[in-house]
C-alpha cells in the first residue's frame, strides 16, 4: 500500500469459487494505491492494483450570529461552531480567517468545548467588514463560514436634567439648563464633546456653555424679549451626533409706577416739579436709564430729567387753562412699559393791587394815583397790564365816568 500509513488491513477470506474478501480500515482520510498478489503451488503468481480513496467526513462551521453591529474600539466575542454532518461536536480543528483585513484586530481563535469556538474582534475604523472563516480537522472535510462586522459610530444620548423641553424667564435673568451627553451603550458620560446651540445667530440671546465632569451647563441669558426654538447639538470625533429641542420665552420684566398728581390747582405759566419711582415690581428696587414718552393733551408741557438714583423728575408747565390729562409712559427694553396719568387743573395766576399815593387831596385840585401790581404767589411786578379806575361816592354810588 502507498502510503503505507493512514490505512490498515485484515487477512483473506476465502468465500467461495475462487472469491476472496480483505477488509481495510482507513485511519486517515487520503488517497492510496493498493498492489494485491495472489499465488498458488504450480499457479502462476497474478498482481492487481486498484486505487481507494477515503474522503473526509462531512462538516458544518457556524458563526453565532451571522452578523454583528458594534460601536467603534468596542470589541465583539464571536462564537464559531464545528460540527460533523451528524452534528457531532468537532474540538480539534485549526480556524482561521482568509485574508483578514489590517483595520480589524482579530484575537487567536480558542476552542471551548462542545465543538464552539471563541474568536474576539475589534476595530478603529467605522465600516463594514466581510469576514470568511475556515476550518479544517484531521479525517474531515473543511468548511467555511462567512460574518459580518458592522463598526458604527458610538451612539450616543443627549439628555436634560429634570426632562426639561422649555422654559420662560424674565429678561435679563440668566437661565441654567444642565444636560448629559451619554453613551447608549454604557451609560458613560462623554467628556471633552463639542456642545452648541443653533441657530447661533440670535442677537437677543447671549449663550455660553461649560464643561463640568459628567455634565455640561448652557447658561442663556435674555437681552431681547421674545421666544425661541433652539437645538442643542453634542458632538464628538467617532460618536453619533446627538440633538434636542429646547424652547426658551424671554418676557418683560413686571414694573410698576409711583407718583401722584397735584390736589392743587396749578397756575398757568408757572413750572411744576413731579417725582416718579419705575421700579422693580417685585422688589421694588429702581429702573435706571428709562425713556418717558408724554401723550395727550398737554404733552408738550412737559420734561424730564432722570436722577441719579433711578428716579425720575418730571417737569410741567402748563399754557392753558383748564382740566388736563397727561399719560406718563415709562419704557425701557426688557421691561414691560407701564403708564400713569397725570390729571391736573390750571387757572389764572392771582394778582395784587397796591396804592401806593394820591388817595387824599385838596378840593378841585388834581391828586396823582399811584399804584403798583404784582403776583400774589411771587410779588414780581405784573406789567402790560390794563388798568381801569372808577370814582364812588360815600354811599357806593360811582361819580363820573371810568378811568
Amino acid at each position: 500500500m502507498t502510503p503505507s500509513t493512514g490505512l490498515t488491513n485484515g487477512s483473506f477470506n476465502h468465500l467461495y469459487d475462487g472469491y476472496y474478501e480483505i477488509t481495510f480500515t482507513p485511519t486517515l482520510a487520503g488517497t492510496y494505491s493498493i498492489v494485491i498478489r495472489a499465488s498458488i503451488v504450480n499457479h502462476e503468481t497474478q498482481y492487481t492494483t486498484f486505487t481507494l480513496t477515503i474522503s473526509g467526513v462531512p462538516t458544518i462551521l457556524t458563526s453565532i450570529p451571522s452578523a454583528k453591529t458594534v460601536a467603534v474600539n468596542v470589541s465583539f466575542t464571536l462564537q464559531l461552531r464545528f460540527w460533523d454532518q451528524y452534528f457531532t461536536p468537532i474540538d480539534s480543528a485549526i480556524i482561521s480567517v482568509i485574508n483578514p483585513p489590517l483595520e480589524i484586530s482579530i484575537s487567536s481563535i480558542t476552542p471551548v468545548g462542545g465543538g464552539l469556538y471563541n474568536v474576539t474582534l475589534a476595530s478603529s475604523q467605522i465600516t463594514t467588514f466581510d469576514l470568511l472563516f475556515r476550518a479544517t480537522a484531521i479525517n474531515y472535510q473543511s468548511s467555511s463560514t462567512g460574518f459580518t462586522f458592522v463598526v458604527t459610530e458610538i451612539q450616543t444620548e443627549l439628555s436634560f436634567e429634570g426632562d426639561v423641553t422649555s422654559t420662560r424667564i424674565e429678561f435679563s435673568n440668566p437661565f441654567e439648563l444642565i444636560i448629559y451627553y451619554d453613551r447608549q451603550d454604557t451609560g458613560v458620560p462623554i467628556q471633552d464633546a463639542d456642545i452648541s446651540v443653533l441657530p447661533d445667530d440670535i442677537a437677543e440671546l447671549d449663550i455660553s456653555i461649560l464643561e463640568y465632569t459628567g455634565y455640561y451647563i448652557i447658561t442663556i441669558r435674555g437681552n431681547g424679549v421674545g421666544s425661541w426654538a433652539l437645538t442643542v447639538v453634542a458632538n464628538k470625533s467617532d460618536h453619533r451626533v446627538a440633538t434636542k429641542s429646547f424652547f426658551i420665552e424671554v418676557e418683560e420684566i413686571d414694573t410698576t409706577v409711583e407718583g401722584s398728581s397735584p390736589l392743587e390747582t396749578l397756575l398757568i405759566g408757572r413750572t411744576y416739579d413731579f417725582t416718579f419711582n419705575f421700579i422693580f415690581e417685585s422688589n421694588n428696587t429702581y429702573i435706571r436709564d428709562a425713556t418717558l414718552v408724554s401723550s395727550g393733551g398737554g404733552a408738550d408741557w412737559i420734561t424730564y430729567v432722570e436722577l441719579g438714583s433711578g428716579q425720575y423728575a418730571v417737569n410741567l408747565t402748563p399754557q392753558e387753562l383748564g382740566e388736563h390729562s397727561v399719560i406718563l409712559t415709562f419704557e425701557r427694553v426688557g421691561f414691560a412699559s407701564t403708564s400713569f396719568r397725570l390729571t391736573f387743573s390750571v387757572g389764572k395766576v392771582p394778582i395784587t393791587v397796591e396804592v401806593l399815593q394820591g388817595l387824599s387831596g385838596l378840593e378841585n385840585s388834581l391828586s396823582l394815583v399811584s399804584i403798583r401790581i404784582t403776583e400774589t404767589d411771587t410779588g414780581n411786578p405784573v406789567s402790560g397790564v390794563e388798568v381801569y379806575s372808577k370814582i364812588l361816592d360815600s354811599i357806593g354810588a360811582q361819580v363820573g365816568e371810568s378811568i
